[in-house]
């Protein structure tokens, strides 16, 4: 889930500058800015990294780019966080791995800008950085050698159409018609249509690639919600697999592009389809239900009849169940919580979401 920079007040120049100045006290001194391409999010953009620059720190401004890219950029660049400012202005922010902030770090830098010291300081420095080149080379580093395979992209983000269309036809592949994968705006969801005309999610696509890497014996971090057929198949190979609130830590599994460019790689590495990677998989009925709420995170995990139950306090409550199990994350300054159920059938999942909802709202 996104963090946003909640300051109740408007974000203009001087609001912008004092948000860029807090995430130098809050976070270190290289912070990354993107926008997405409209000329009231690139002045925001501008306003923020001016905030760092008079800061006395580095502001690396890297202009219209997908927001997934973020992960990527942290880990190329070596940032202390990244903001990407989109529609509306809404200002996300990113933390030196790429993740969303906590509730305690979007606390810690809202408080920060109405306590910054005013008075600028000398050293901080300006830079102007396409990252394109350096991600595209990334992109393709992952994808290795594409011979032999035919892909369609499509995206209404043309800039994210083209680069993976590019990797393609660098190494050696062809833009087609099926498998076709859909990117979204922001590059950070999937879904794909494969040879047999079927309809795959980002989880179901996602799943592929988990279970391929534990196959090769990867040790693989995965989110609460990832099937338990994982589990069964780190346990066969001899692998470690964790799981966390935070997800993965590969790049494919936090930006959209990396994954299309892993599924490429697999497909071409062992000569299959992305229909028969598919068909190895379990069957898991995997669905998604906002509710409203009263209860915190505590009083949630305290409340839960349950065979399992881990919390973090503030990012959220996985549940295990023997029918299944359930995530439970919080909105942000919303008394709505999204509850992730993972379950073998439908019916299944339909008794498992009775009984969830029942128990959360009583």
């Amino acid at each position: 889930m996104k963090s946003f920079c909640v300051l109740n007040k408007p974000l203009n120049k001087k609001t912008g500058e004092a948000l860029g100045s807090a995430a130098v006290a809050a976070f270190g001194c290289k912070t990354g800015f993107l926008h997405d391409g409209s000329d009231r999010s690139a002045a925001v953009a501008s306003y923020l990294a001016k905030g760092v620059k008079s800061a006395g720190a580095v502001a690396i401004s890297f202009g219209c780019i997908n927001e997934s890219a973020i992960p990527f950029l942290a880990q190329h660049f070596g940032l202390s966080c990244a903001f990407f400012v989109g529609r509306a202005q809404l200002v996300s922010v990113y933390n030196s791995l790429g993740k969303p902030l906590s509730v305690c770090e979007e606390e810690k830098i809202s408080s920060l800008v109405l306590s910054q010291d005013k008075d600028k300081k000398r050293g901080g420095e300006m830079i102007y950085i396409n990252p394109s080149d350096s991600y595209l080379k990334a992109l393709a580093d992952t994808a290795q050698n594409l011979e032999d395979i035919c892909a369609g992209v499509e995206s209404q983000n043309k800039s994210i159409k083209n680069m993976l269309c590019s990797v393609l036809n660098l190494l050696g592949g062809a833009v087609g018609s099926k498998p076709r994968f859909f990117v979204s705006n922001s590059g950070f969801c999937v879904s794909a249509c494969d040879e047999c005309g079927r309809k795959l999610t980002h989880e179901e696509l996602l799943n592929i690639c988990c279970a391929e890497a534990l196959k090769k014996g990867s040790e693989l971090s995965v989110a609460f919600s990832a099937p338990d057929f994982l589990d069964d198949i780190a346990a066969e190979h001899g692998v470690r697999l964790e799981r966390s609130f935070d997800g993965g830590k590969e790049l494919w599994q936090s930006d959209g592009l990396f994954l299309v460019a892993k599924l490429l790689r697999l497909m071409a590495e062992q000569g299959k389809g992305l229909s028969s990677f598919y068909n190895t998989l379990p069957p898991v009925n995997h669905r998604r239900k906002n509710i409203v709420i009263e209860k915190d995170i505590c009083q949630i995990a305290d409340s839960i009849s349950c065979d399992e139950v881990i919390t973090d306090d503030s990012r959220g409550v996985f549940v295990r169940m023997k029918q299944g199990s359930v995530l439970v994350t919080p909105y942000r300054n919303s008394p709505k919580v999204c509850m992730e159920i993972l379950a073998a059938n439908s019916e299944i999942a339909d008794e498992l979401e009775i009984e969830m909802c029942k128990q959360l709202t009583t």
